[in-house]
């Protein structure tokens, strides 16, 4: 069940409500789910934060579906000149995908910006002493005509 879905179920009726509400409803939802999200779930996260987590890796993959949909349609590359913020000292990785995201990864930091909104979207930092390992992620969904979608996918070592 998506994070959406569970929203929609809280609304339907008290019962509903107080079941989405379950830390137990939200661990399933976290571990069944084929988003893109942080290891977990931990104890320690709360439902209302992985209900949280989950809502934020849905709107995150309804966007990359929707700049997959504009590309199929022949969208143009953006051009133009933009000055990232210096957030990532180490810079080891630049992938743009969909001709609208920019990811920029070293070995403890990656961030990934909107081109179209000019502003960033994700950020991740790693704790002391953690470092990224950039693996490819194959990810296969039928959307509608055409159907795969690759993308790096950063994994901290533990």
């Amino acid at each position: 069940m998506r994070a959406f879905d569970l929203i929609v179920l809280r609304n339907t009726c008290k019962r509903l409500q107080a079941l989405t509400l379950e830390r137990m409803v939200c661990t399933a939802a976290y571990r069944n789910s084929c988003d893109f999200l942080p290891p977990g779930p931990k104890p320690s996260q709360t439902a209302s934060y992985l209900e949280h987590i989950l809502v934020r890796a849905q709107r995150w993959d309804n966007l990359w579906r929707n700049a997959n949909e504009q590309n199929r349609l022949g969208a143009q590359a953006p051009s133009m000149a933009w000055s990232l913020p210096s957030g990532v000292k180490d810079n080891q990785q630049m992938e743009i995908a969909h001709s609208r995201f920019l990811y920029v990864g070293g070995h403890s930091t990656m961030r990934v910006y909107d081109l179209q909104a000019r502003r960033e979207i994700f950020a991740y930092q790693t704790a002391d002493g953690e470092q990224l390992q950039w693996t490819e992620f194959y990810r296969s969904e039928t959307l509608e005509s055409d159907g795969e979608m690759n993308f790096l996918h950063p994994f901290a070592q533990e």
